[in-house]
């Protein structure tokens, strides 16, 4: 008897996760043992892989969650969990105090990138109920943006600061920007009730994103800006091929346009990366379309969540061993 589409395909969501999860182990112990070169270049390419697969699960998540304020905790949580082993194993330069002050967010984790698409997931999902929530915060926004910079400005010209503790406040208003966004709409939400989603608040609410997702980038978070609107787009697309097709252009965005515009501009392009760095991304999104059955699996939600900060951690401790 011929099987559902679920059982012909052999992939849960735990799966899914554990191919995540090796590829992106094999990417960052190649950034902290493995010499500049072709193996380093495949091996990195092998850990293109992850990132697809973990955008595609948290915008599932995201979707099926009970809770998606909960959701996006946390990851924030595990985000700030994450980030002193983060930096310590891959990027400790970052940790190192420069002519610019001390660049506490020179590199932030993935975490944070998928915090902040949550957050703005749930921000949209909330406001699209109400414009008039969607102008008042929209004006929210801008007061404090607009007005914590010119504040930190004042104290700066009348001798308060100086432009390194500047920098750093402004550093913290960018953390602290989407987090407050993410507790307003929380707190909205629950006065909304069950009131339904309307055209014109799904159009305010958009354009309450756009502030945040210019001062989300400023965080120079891992896969920044992009990172985010391809789990919004993935979020909202309704099939699973309109899932896969976002993904497969975003990867095409992410890796191989840039090496186009270089080949255009007569920049010299290393082959290797160049090819198999979207191919290997690519990959991804071939597996979660003819292979992901819509299954939960096995649930580990905690180990996954864990593995991230223990591994980064234990590469640390390595990297402080070997002095490499």
């Amino acid at each position: 008897m011929t099987g559902t589409l679920a059982t012909r395909k052999p992939l849960t969501g735990y799966h899914l996760k554990l191919i995540a999860l090796i590829t992106m182990f094999i990417d960052h112990i190649t950034v902290v043992l493995v010499p500049s070169g072709t193996v380093y270049l495949v091996l990195r390419g092998i850990g293109r892989i992850s990132f697809p697969i973990y955008v595609f699960l948290i915008a599932e998540g995201c979707r099926y969650t009970s809770d998606r304020f909960k959701y996006a905790m946390r990851l924030g949580l595990f985000a700030l969990i994450s980030e002193i082993p983060y930096d310590m194993a891959l990027y400790p330069k970052i940790l190192e105090q420069t002519g610019w002050g001390w660049n506490f967010v020179g590199r932030t984790n993935v975490f944070y990138t998928l915090f902040f698409a949550v957050a703005l997931i749930h921000v949209y999902e909330v406001l699209r109920r109400s414009w008039k929530a969607g102008l008042a915060l929209i004006a929210g926004e801008l007061c404090y943006t607009a007005g914590s910079g010119m504040f930190l400005e004042f104290l700066e010209h009348q001798g308060v600061i100086d432009w390194p503790l500047r920098r750093i406040l402004l550093n913290i208003l960018r953390f602290t920007f989407i987090p407050v966004l993410l507790l307003v709409c929380h707190i909205l939400e629950k006065r909304l009730g069950e009131k339904k989603p309307m055209k014109i608040s799904a159009a305010v609410a958009v354009l309450a994103l756009l502030l945040p997702l210019l001062v989300a980038p400023a965080l120079e978070g891992s896969y920044g800006m992009f990172g985010i609107l391809v789990v919004c787009l993935v979020y909202l697309a309704k099939t699973r091929k309109w899932q896969c097709i976002f993904l497969a252009l975003g990867m095409l965005y992410h890796y191989a346009w840039p090496q186009v515009l270089a080949a255009s501009r007569g920049s010299e392009i290393n082959m290797v990366s160049a090819v198999l760095w979207p191919v290997l991304a690519l990959l991804s999104a071939v597996l979660i379309y003819f292979a992901y059955n819509g299954q939960r699996g096995k649930k580990a939600k905690w180990g996954f969540y864990a593995a991230y900060p223990a591994h980064l951690a234990i590469l640390a401790a390595i990297r402080a061993l070997l002095k490499v």
